[in-house]
């Protein structure tokens, strides 16, 4: 066991929400970080039992279990309590959010207290409203934005200050997704190569058009559908499924939002050597990451769609803007160079502490406010 002694944290004991997720299910894997950041705050911190003598306080409500989970045993849940798992409804979200802090957490906070609270919210943040949590409470995520249904840009819907950090990549059986531990070029030491492995120019993964149910999802799609696959050497487009079979072999990989403006594959391409493509609006968004490196030299960034030219003059503009890059390995090893140090800070799975917890622990700790 490694206890960093330099952070004190405070932990609270919400006793009657301890006794109530004995009767939820453990979320599936691919949304599952909560376990494991509270497993290595404890393991590696100095918990402590007064308040007075921290230096932050975590407030453990695991908000992705009780908004995504339906409870097993339902005979024991008060008449009011919320049954339908909010997977969907912007409104059912906010009641459950309201109904979970006023009555299982806000009662046990010590409201004088000078130090940092923070809870974490380890999922993305659509149709989720914080409003009825109190302001001066530190949000981790994976988004800082909050993004609603058939809305195109997110927004900003409270004044908490909300820390990103990097999605975990956990096994998700739907998705064809391994739980990805270590760098796949690990063995690799000559970053030239790498090249013998990629022989995929471009990729992308996932659904393109969905109008009826994902109208944005369409909207910051569509170029994948206008760029023509006869540029490029082999450009493959296919279900999110058959990703992880094919990424070690691609260079460049378009990480395009859909529901929300941040997506697992991103993490996915630092794992796998490829260079992410974004739009420049949605490299913003990660730009946000708590990590100690830069990642600005280690994406491809696009121009997005302004209605100042045609959507000819738009499209072959990044048909050439992609071809150019492609056109000189050098580009892509530029690129790749750091691609192992930024999976490291990215990666959950280092014992005793990794490096997205340390990091998200030393921002918190160095803001002072009082609740």
């Amino acid at each position: 066991m490694t206890i960093n002694i330099t952070i004190k944290i405070y932990i609270y004991n919400l006793v009657e929400l301890n006794k109530l997720m004995l009767y939820y299910p453990e979320v599936p894997p691919e949304i599952n970080l909560y376990s494991l950041f509270y497993n290595q705050l404890i393991n590696n911190y100095n918990i402590v039992n007064d308040i007075n003598d921290a230096d932050i306080a975590f407030i453990p409500i695991d908000y992705t279990k009780l908004l995504y989970m339906y409870p097993i045993n339902c005979d024991i849940l008060p008449l009011e309590y919320p049954l339908n798992p909010a997977t969907v409804e912007f409104k059912y979200k906010s009641n459950d959010i309201e109904y979970f802090w006023n009555n299982y957490v806000d009662k046990y906070l010590i409201k004088n207290s000078t130090i940092p609270h923070f809870i974490l919210y380890s999922y993305v943040l659509y149709d989720i409203n914080f409003s009825y949590i109190s302001e001066n409470i530190i949000i981790i995520s994976y988004e800082t934005k909050v993004s609603l249904y058939n809305v195109k840009n997110t927004i900003k819907n409270s004044n908490h200050k909300i820390l990103m950090i990097p999605y975990i990549l956990n096994e998700n059986k739907n998705y064809g997704q391994s739980k990805i531990t270590s760098f796949f070029f690990n063995d690799i030491f000559n970053i030239n190569k790498i090249i013998k492995y990629k022989n995929i120019d471009l990729g992308f993964f996932g659904e393109t058009n969905d109008n009826i149910n994902r109208p944005i999802l369409t909207y910051y799609r569509k170029i994948i559908n206008i760029i023509n696959p006869s540029n490029f050497n082999n450009y493959i487009i296919d279900k999110g499924i058959f990703a992880e079979t094919n990424l070690p072999y691609i260079k460049y990989l378009f990480v395009l939002r859909g529901d929300t403006p941040t997506r697992l594959c991103f993490y996915q391409c630092f794992a796998f050597g490829i260079i992410p493509i974004l739009y420049e609006d949605d490299f913003k968004q990660y730009n946000n990451l708590i990590v100690s490196v830069n990642l600005v030299d280690s994406v491809f960034i696009i121009p997005k769609y302004t209605e100042d030219l045609s959507e000819e003059i738009y499209n072959n503009n990044i048909i050439n803007m992609l071809k150019n890059e492609l056109s000189n390995n050098d580009n892509y090893l530029n690129k790749v160079k750091n691609h192992k140090q930024i999976f490291d800070e990215f990666n959950y799975f280092t014992e005793p502490l990794c490096k997205p917890i340390e990091n998200i622990i030393n921002k918190i700790n160095k803001i002072k406010q009082t609740i």
